[in-house]
């Protein structure tokens, strides 16, 4: 699908621990940006070498089938937080998000391929190779479900074709300014055929 870029005491159940790490995510969101802030399918599969916590706690790269992604994941308890950035982002946008979570909230911030340290990827890549790329890393860190995603501006487009295909392993979806998988054609939609052709000799 291509898209142009423009505790009290007692064990709660999954499900409620998600929706508890999604409320308090999107305050803690809130918090941060009113602040300021600062892709072909693995060929093979994943490593099943266990990356230990004190390196994802680090920040690391994981093997997702002949290449890798770098990954950092803060908190080691419970159901996972994917945070997932903007188009040209990395992990590093979601620094402030994550120091100021519990550490009961297990939260991962990753670099997509061909951004920052993660490998490079042949392109140009669509948003089901970044889907695939994502749950092969997820499998590799032995990520618990369900996930928690969040998608930030052009991430939104990853997070919500992920949910869309993994409905099973999605306990909740934020958007955050998230572009929509059809903004290009009803961008369009509004202009002339003039503006158009102005437009697309932009990107």
């Amino acid at each position: 699908m291509p898209v142009r870029p423009r505790h009290h005491g007692t064990a709660t159940a999954p499900g409620c621990r998600t929706l508890c790490a999604l409320g308090l995510l999107v305050a803690v969101i809130a918090a941060a940006c009113s602040n300021g802030g600062s892709d072909a399918a693995p060929d093979e599969t994943p490593a099943t070498t266990t990356v230990s916590a004190d390196a994802l706690a680090a920040g690391t790269l994981v093997d997702i089938g002949g290449r890798s992604l770098f990954v950092q994941c803060r908190g080691t308890e419970g159901p996972t937080v994917v945070l997932e950035a903007g188009l040209t982002g990395d992990h590093g946008t979601w620094q402030l998000v994550m120091s100021r979570l519990p550490t009961d909230t297990r939260a991962c911030a990753y670099d997509r391929a061909n951004i920052q340290s993660s490998d490079t990827a042949p392109t140009p890549r669509s948003a089901q190779d970044v889907v695939d790329d994502l749950q092969a890393l997820l499998t590799a860190i032995r990520a618990e479900e369900p996930y928690a995603l969040v998608g930030f501006s052009f991430g939104g487009i990853f997070a919500q074709l992920y949910a869309a295909q993994h409905p099973d392993a999605i306990g909740g979806l934020v958007l955050v300014e998230s572009n929509h998988p059809d903004e290009a054609d009803q961008f369009e939609a509004h202009l002339t055929r003039e503006q158009i052709a102005a437009d697309r000799a932009e990107v």
